[in-house]
């Protein structure tokens, strides 16, 4: 498998009911898209809906496990995109009501298995100020590549980017503009073992965050987290809107 690209984002805006991804360019074969959505409001909610390319194909991505509700104010949720359609686009949020602070993140791999594209995702969640970002571990051979995306809020405001020391190679990390509520992450390592626990050390005290991880499965191998897995390049992007 292949990283492709990533984008990201983030606005605090005094609210809206839909957020874009910064624009990227899709191609290739055995394509995936990977999506962090996250907000912050007085009343959080993961969206109704993510799209890909609303302006072209508009491909509706489909929520990964159960949004994370976090810190009173914040809400996660993790989307995917099996085939993304080649094009130059966006990926859209769109919430029932009008959330303030938006955030997204878009990852795009290729030569990833289309029947099962990722292991099991993991998750991990804190809403008591801990700086330590960590999922539980994700099952995993040597050499199997992992994905792991972060959303954090500081009512406080983060003054920069905040989510450091990652444990693999981090590829987004955005804080929104205006004002700095939000900051959402995003990065990729190599498994060692049988199993890894992606982490980062935010570098402000949060007022909580929330967290996902997964092994990514190649094409033409067995489709499990234990399948064996070969290094291809992936696309990322990452958009947050406030």
């Amino acid at each position: 498998m292949t990283y492709l690209t990533s984008v990201a984002g983030a606005i605090a805006d005094g609210g809206s009911t839909t957020h874009d991804s910064p624009s990227l360019t899709v191609s290739g074969t055995n394509k995936v898209m990977w999506v962090l959505v996250g907000d912050s409001d007085s009343s959080p909610a993961a969206p109704t809906g993510v799209v890909w390319d609303p302006a072209g194909s508009a491909q509706a991505l489909t929520l990964q496990g159960s949004a994370i509700a976090f810190a009173t104010y914040a809400n996660a949720s993790l989307w995917r995109l099996i085939a993304p359609a080649d094009a130059t686009g966006v990926a859209r949020a769109t919430w029932a009501a009008a959330k303030g602070e938006r955030c997204i993140i878009v990852w795009v791999e290729t030569d990833i298995d289309q029947a099962t594209p990722n292991g099991t995702v993991a998750t991990g969640t804190n809403s008591a100020g801990t700086t330590a970002v960590s999922t539980s571990a994700v099952t995993t051979t040597a050499g199997q590549r992992v994905l792991n995306f972060g959303h954090s809020l500081r009512v406080g405001t983060f003054s920069s980017a905040p989510f450091g020391s990652p444990s693999g190679t981090e590829r987004q990390d955005v804080v929104t503009t205006g004002t700095g509520y939000d900051a959402v992450a995003a990065q990729e390592q190599t498994a060692s073992g049988s199993s890894v626990t992606p982490t980062w050390t935010l570098t402000q005290a949060p007022d909580g965050w929330a967290a996902f991880a997964f092994a990514l499965n190649v094409a033409g191998a067995a489709a499990s987290s234990l399948s064996p897995y070969k290094s291809r390049v992936p696309r990322l992007a990452t958009l947050m809107h406030f």
